[in-house]
C-alpha cells in the first residue's frame, strides 16, 4: 500500500511537471486556457444584461400616457434576470435634456410602468433610454434606447410640414468593410458598404470603383437597407476610390481602406451549408508561425483550431450544433492572443418561442367584447409556459412601427452588435436565399457590442442595485471630506425608525436596500467619527443622465405623419373623454396609494429589529432611586451587568463587553442621558445581545438597550435643519396605473363617445404549462381595423412575437 502511494504521488508530479512543459512548448494551449479564464471570469463576475421595453405605440399626443413593459434578462442566456433589480427609464427632448425619469422595481425580469407625459411637451422627437446601475460599468450602447414622436394638440399648422424639410434622405457617408478586418494585397478579398444619410438611416447608391489612375475596376449597387458587397483582389501599393452618381448628376467620391503589404484575411460562408461554416483563412507575406482560431458565442469558448498555414490558404469548418443560435465571433490571432482576422455569424435560432393568437369571431361590431386566446410552443410545438405584454391598437391611426424591433430580434441581434439596425425583425420572418445574404452583410458592416476575450476586464465603478438607496456626502467647511463620518437617517416625524451608516474615506455614505413608492422626506444628520458638527451634509441631487444618441432609430415624418391630424384630434378628445370617466380617481389614488402606502410600505422597510432578545415592560421594573433606569435594571437580565460609576451614573455590559449601544424611541443617545428620563413616561426596555445586533452596525457591537416612552409622554423638540442635518425628500418607485378599459354590456350603453387609439395593454399575461390564455377587452366606436402585437419570453430564454388583425364594423340600422 505504501509503494502504491509513492508510486502515485510520482505520476501526479511527473503529470503536472509535464503539463507545464507542454505549455511552455505550446503556446496555443496556454492562450487557449487564458481565454477560457477570462471569459470565465468575465461571466461570473461581470453577468452583463440585457433590456428591451414593449411601448404600446410610437407616437403619442402630449398629455397621453406611455404604457410599457420591460423584459430584463442576462446577457449570455436571455433568460430572465433572477434577482430583482432597480430599472431606470429617462425620457430625453432632443436637446438631450431629461424630462421624465422614473425608478422601477424589477422582479423576476420584468417591471411594467405608465408614464404622463406632461400636456406642455412641443411637438418633436423625444428618445426613451432605459438602463440599470450595472449596465453604466460597460458602454452606454447596451442602453436600451427607442425614439418616440409627441404631438402638440394645440399646434395650428399642419404638424408633418417642417418634420418632413429636416429629416430628407441623403447621401451622407459611404463605408466599406473588408471582410476579416484588413485588406490585404493579393488576396481575393470580399467588401463590406453601407451608405448611410445624416440621420444614420440607410439611403441607396451606386456607382463604380477606380484606381488612382481613375481607371474603373468594377460597379456596384446596394442591395438591403443601405448595404452591399463588391470581391476583387487589390494590388499592393494601389489606393482605390467610390464614385456614387447622385441624383442631381453630380458625383461624391470616397476612400477606400488603405491596401497592405502582408496580413491576414477571412473568408465565411455561413449559409452555403447546412450543416458546417466554411472559413476561409488567407495570408500573404506572413511565416508559418502557428495561429489559433477560436469561436466565442454567449460569452463562451465554444471551438478552438490550432492552423498552420502550409501555403496560402487552409479551410476549416465549424459544426453548426456545436454553435449557440444568435451571434458568434471567429477570431485568427497569434500565439500572444492578438487579433489578426475577424468576422462575425449569425446562426438563425432554430428554438424559438412561437405564439398563436385567434380570436372567437373573424370581425366585430362597435363595442363588442372581444374574445382573444394566445397559446405559446416551443421549437418542437409543444406547449410551454411564457410571461407575455399585449398591445392592440388602430391600424389606421397608429401606423406600424417603422423599427420593427421585435423582443427576439432586439435579444439575439439588435443588443449585440453597434449602430443601428433597421427593421432587425425583417431577418426573423420568412428566411430566404436573400434574407440569409443580407444579414451576412449585416454582420460585416456592424461592430461587436459585447466584452473581447483579448481585452482588458471593464473596471467596475456602479454595484447592482437591487433596491432604492439613498446618497450624499460629508464635508467639512472648507470642503474636506469627512473620513470615517457617522450619518444618522430616518424618515420625518418617525424617529424612532433609524439608520446608521459610516462614511468613506471620499466622505461618501449610501443607505440602500429602501422599498417605497411616492415621494419621501428624510431627516439626515452627519457628525465626524468624534461626533462633531461641524460638517455639511451634501446630498446626491443630481444623479445620472443618459446622453442622447443619434444611433437610435430617427422618427421620420412620411412614416409617422399618415393620418397625423386624425391621430391627434382623436388622441385629444379621448383624453378628455377619460378624464371624465374617471372622475375622482385622482383623489382616491391620493388617498390610497400617498397615505396608507407610505406607512405600509415605507416604514415597515426601515425598522431595523423586528424581535429583540429581551423585552421587559417598564411597570413591572422596581423604582431606581438615584433616577437612572440602569439602576432598576440590575439583575433583571442574563448576561447584562450594570456598574455604578458615579452617585446618578450607571454603565452597563452586556456579556462582558464595551459601551453598549443606548436608544431613546430610536435615537441614540450617550449614556449620560438615560439619568434625565423620568422613569415613569417609559413603556418598555428592549435588549439586544449578540447577532441580533449586528443589524445596528459596529455601534450595536457591544449590544443595544432601547427604551421607549409611552404615548403622551415626555414630547421631543422636532431637530431644526443646519448644515449638518438636513431634510431631504426622494422619490421612490413608479407604481404603474391599470391600463382602463370601458366594459360595455348589452343592457347598457355608455353616452360618452369613446375613441381610443390604443384599444388595449395588458403588460402581464401568463401562460401556463398548457401554454394558454384567454384575454378580453371591448372595441371602440371606429370602424377600422386594429392591431394586435404581442411579445413573450420563457424562463428559459425562448423570445417570441407576433401580431394579429381584426376589423370593427358599423352595426347595420335597424328598420322600425
Amino acid at each position: 500500500m505504501k509503494k502504491y502511494k509513492i508510486s502515485l504521488l510520482a505520476c501526479l508530479v511527473l503529470f503536472f511537471g509535464l503539463s507545464a512543459f507542454i505549455w511552455k512548448d505550446d503556446p496555443i494551449q496556454g492562450l487557449i486556457d487564458t481565454i477560457k479564464n477570462k471569459l470565465e471570469t468575465y461571466r461570473v463576475n461581470y453577468n452583463s444584461e440585457k433590456l428591451y421595453l414593449h411601448l404600446d405605440k410610437s407616437q403619442y399626443v402630449a398629455g397621453e400616457t406611455v404604457w410599457l413593459k420591460a423584459y430584463l434578462v442576462e446577457a449570455a442566456t436571455n433568460q430572465p434576470l433572477p434577482q430583482d433589480a432597480l430599472l431606470y427609464v429617462d425620457i430625453l427632448n432632443e436637446e438631450g435634456e431629461s424630462i421624465k425619469q422614473i425608478k422601477l422595481a424589477a422582479q423576476d425580469g420584468k417591471a411594467e410602468a405608465s408614464i404622463s407625459l406632461p400636456d406642455t411637451l412641443e411637438s418633436g422627437a423625444y428618445q426613451l433610454i432605459s438602463y440599470t446601475d450595472w449596465m453604466r460599468n460597460f458602454d452606454d450602447a447596451q442602453f436600451f434606447r427607442k425614439n418616440i414622436r409627441v404631438w402638440q394638440a394645440r399646434a395650428e399648422p399642419s404638424l408633418g410640414t417642417t418634420i418632413s424639410d429636416k429629416y430628407t434622405s441623403q447621401l451622407a457617408d459611404l463605408q466599406f468593410f473588408p471582410e476579416g478586418g484588413d485588406w490585404v494585397a493579393g488576396i481575393h478579398t470580399r467588401l463590406a458598404f453601407k451608405a448611410i444619410d445624416k440621420q444614420g438611416k440607410s439611403v441607396d447608391a451606386r456607382g463604380e470603383i477606380v484606381d488612382a489612375e481613375g481607371n474603373s475596376i468594377l460597379s456596384f449597387e446596394t442591395t438591403h437597407e443601405g448595404m452591399g458587397a463588391v470581391e476583387f483582389i487589390p494590388e499592393a501599393g494601389k489606393n482605390y476610390t467610390a464614385v456614387v452618381s447622385l441624383a442631381d448628376g453630380s458625383q461624391e467620391k470616397y476612400v477606400l481602406p488603405q491596401v497592405k503589404n502582408q496580413g491576414y484575411g477571412l473568408r465565411v460562408k455561413e449559409y452555403a451549408d447546412a450543416e458546417f461554416i466554411q472559413v476561409n483563412i488567407h495570408t500573404k507575406g506572413e511565416g508559418a508561425s502557428p495561429l489559433l482560431l477560436a469561436v466565442v458565442g454567449n460569452d463562451k469558448l465554444l471551438h478552438t483550431e490550432k492552423v498552420m498555414l502550409e501555403g496560402e490558404s487552409q479551410i476549416v469548418k465549424l459544426a453548426k450544433n456545436d454553435l449557440p443560435a444568435g451571434i458568434n465571433r471567429i477570431t485568427l490571432s497569434d500565439t500572444q492572443g492578438q487579433p489578426l482576422a475577424e468576422r462575425l455569424v449569425f446562426l438563425h435560432p432554430e428554438k424559438q418561442l412561437q405564439l398563436k393568437i385567434s380570436t372567437h369571431e373573424p370581425d366585430y361590431l362597435q363595442r363588442e367584447q372581444v374574445k382573444l386566446s394566445i397559446e405559446t410552443f416551443d421549437a418542437e410545438g409543444k406547449p410551454v409556459a411564457a410571461n407575455l405584454s399585449m398591445a392592440v391598437t388602430d391600424e389606421e391611426l397608429v401606423p406600424e412601427d417603422q423599427e420593427k424591433r421585435s423582443l427576439n430580434a432586439h435579444l439575439l441581434l439588435s443588443s449585440e452588435l453597434k449602430g443601428h439596425i433597421e427593421q432587425p425583425d425583417y431577418y426573423f420572418k420568412d428566411i430566404n436565399a436573400e434574407k440569409k445574404e443580407a444579414l451576412s452583410l449585416v454582420m460585416m458592416t456592424h461592430g461587436w457590442r459585447r466584452f473581447n476575450w483579448y481585452e482588458e476586464l471593464p473596471q467596475i465603478t456602479q454595484n447592482r442595485k437591487n433596491a432604492l438607496s439613498v446618497d450624499g456626502k460629508l464635508e467639512k467647511d472648507n470642503g474636506t471630506p469627512v473620513e470615517n463620518g457617522e450619518v444618522i437617517l430616518y424618515v420625518k416625524d418617525q424617529p424612532d425608525i433609524f439608520l446608521v451608516e459610516e462614511t468613506d474615506k471620499n466622505g461618501y455614505f449610501s443607505f440602500e436596500g429602501f422599498d417605497y413608492y411616492d415621494s419621501v422626506e428624510f431627516v439626515i444628520q452627519g457628525t465626524t467619527a468624534k461626533g462633531r458638527r461641524d460638517v455639511k451634509v451634501l446630498m446626491d441631487e443630481a444623479g445620472f443622465v443618459p446622453q442622447w444618441s443619434e444611433e437610435a432609430e430617427s422618427v421620420y415624418a412620411d412614416e409617422l405623419v399618415a393620418s397625423t391630424e386624425k391621430f391627434v384630434s382623436r388622441s385629444a378628445n379621448q383624453a378628455s373623454v377619460e378624464q371624465s370617466m374617471q372622475v375622482g380617481l385622482k383623489e382616491m389614488l391620493l388617498k390610497e396609494i400617498v397615505v396608507q402606502e407610505r406607512r405600509q410600505e415605507i416604514v415597515e422597510p426601515f425598522r431595523l429589529h423586528t424581535r429583540a432578545d429581551v423585552v421587559i415592560d417598564a411597570s413591572t421594573l422596581p423604582v431606581a432611586s438615584s433616577g437612572n433606569i440602569l439602576e432598576s435594571l440590575q439583575g433583571r437580565i442574563p448576561g447584562v451587568n450594570i456598574l455604578r460609576s458615579g452617585m446618578y451614573d450607571y454603565r452597563a455590559s452586556i456579556r462582558g463587553g464595551g459601551a453598549p449601544l443606548y436608544l431613546i424611541d430610536g435615537m441614540p443617545v450617550d449614556a449620560s442621558a438615560l439619568s434625565t428620563i423620568n422613569q415613569f413616561d417609559l413603556d418598555r426596555v428592549e435588549v439586544l445581545k449578540g447577532p441580533s445586533a449586528a443589524i445596528y452596525g459596529g455601534r450595536g457591537g457591544n449590544g443595544v438597550i432601547a427604551l421607549y416612552t409611552k404615548r403622551g409622554g415626555p414630547q421631543y423638540e422636532e431637530v431644526e435643519p443646519s448644515d449638518h442635518i438636513i431634510l431631504h425628500s426622494q422619490r421612490g418607485y413608479h407604481k404603474a396605473r391599470e391600463f382602463y378599459s370601458p366594459k360595455y354590456t348589452a343592457d347598457g350603453k355608455a353616452d360618452l363617445p369613446d375613441y381610443r387609439t390604443t384599444l388595449y395593454w395588458n403588460p402581464n399575461i401568463q401562460t401556463k404549462e398548457d401554454g394558454k390564455a384567454m384575454v378580453s377587452f371591448y372595441t371602440a366606436d371606429r370602424n377600422t381595423s386594429y392591431r394586435v402585437l404581442v411579445n413573450g419570453l420563457t424562463n428559459e430564454g425562448l423570445a417570441g412575437s407576433t401580431a394579429y388583425s381584426f376589423k370593427v364594423e358599423k352595426p347595420e340600422e335597424v328598420s322600425p
